[in-house]
């Protein structure tokens, strides 16, 4: 009994070394983004965008995903705000797929543009950054997680238009 008081507290140490904090998932990149068509927003008109956000668990353990919290940036500057209910599972050890599907108004998709013909052809290097929250529910409890994101894309116009 002696040696039960003595081994117990090693066991409690060895045990709490044992758990490590989840890792949060990693946001890898934006797929097929596209303007869609002109829709009313807050203040006056814009453009609904779709994409797909690719993200990947490193935990050992897949979770239900309820929602998403963004806000993107484009070259410094805030343009959308993505805020959706999901039905997804985040799987273990695994990537995922995410649509995403965002309005943004006219005067930040177009701002300091001067279109000419040959800009439909050029590419041009644009800063995008996500910062926000995916809203997950493992055993029924809802937890948000934080998700930052930054990459440059080349885009030309021609490719972000949907014929």
């Amino acid at each position: 009994m002696k040696h039960l008081y003595l081994l117990l507290p090693v066991l409690i140490l060895f045990s709490m070394s044992a758990c490590k904090k989840p890792a949060q998932p990693e946001f890898k990149k934006l797929n097929n983004v596209k303007f869609g068509s002109l829709i009313k927003i807050d203040n006056g008109y814009g453009v609904k965008m779709k994409g797909d956000a690719v993200l990947f668990n490193p935990n050992s353990v897949g979770v239900p995903i309820s929602g998403m919290d963004f806000d993107l940036y484009a070259d410094g500057k805030k343009v959308s705000r993505i805020t959706q209910e999901v039905t997804a599972q985040m799987p273990a050890n695994g990537e995922f797929t995410l649509p995403l599907n965002f309005g943004i108004p006219l005067e930040e998709v177009f701002r300091g543009f001067k279109p000419k013909i040959r800009d439909l052809m050029n590419k041009r290097t644009i800063k995008v950054k996500v910062d926000g929250h995916l809203v997950v529910k493992p055993a029924g409890v809802e937890l948000k997680i934080p998700i930052t994101y930054e990459d440059d894309y080349e885009v030309a116009l021609k490719d972000l238009i949907n014929f």
